[in-house]
């Protein structure tokens, strides 16, 4: 059965009658608002606030090194994939980080090497004996 505000909404308004939309009420009051569990801290939790702080960090962190382990180290067989790229760049980075130029090269090789610069240290002399009775 329809209540009177819906019912009076079904009838057809005479020309010049403005209608208005009857309030509605709500089903709870604003002082008892629940919500959704987990939106809110609840104050008997066990948990050191810590563990939020580590949780927060752990899915900033170790969601990118996931991901650069997928693109840069995972196998994902013989043929070329959509890593590819990114793997190439970086074995060229990573081989030109490694070895050295040829004026490098020329420069370990050459006779200006640091070890045929350097005066060689000799060792200290020996420290005279010790003798174990005091001298007054």
């Amino acid at each position: 059965m329809l209540s009177i505000s819906r019912r009076a909404l079904l009838r057809v308004p005479r020309q010049g009658t403005v209608w208005k939309r009857p309030a509605q009420r709500n089903s709870h009051s604003n002082s008892e608002v629940r919500k959704p569990p987990g939106s809110a801290k609840d104050e008997d939790d066990f948990r050191p606030p810590w563990v939020y702080a580590l949780s927060r960090f752990g899915s900033v962190a170790v969601i990118p090194v996931i991901g650069l382990y997928a693109v840069f180290v995972y196998d994902w067989g013989d043929h070329d994939h959509v890593f590819m790229p990114p793997r190439r760049l970086f074995a060229r980075v990573k081989q030109s980080f490694f070895t050295l130029s040829p004026a490098e090269e020329q420069m370990l090789k050459g006779p200006s090497s640091v070890e045929q610069r350097a005066p060689r240290i000799l060792p200290a002399p020996p420290l005279p004996p010790v003798d174990d009775k005091p001298s007054f």
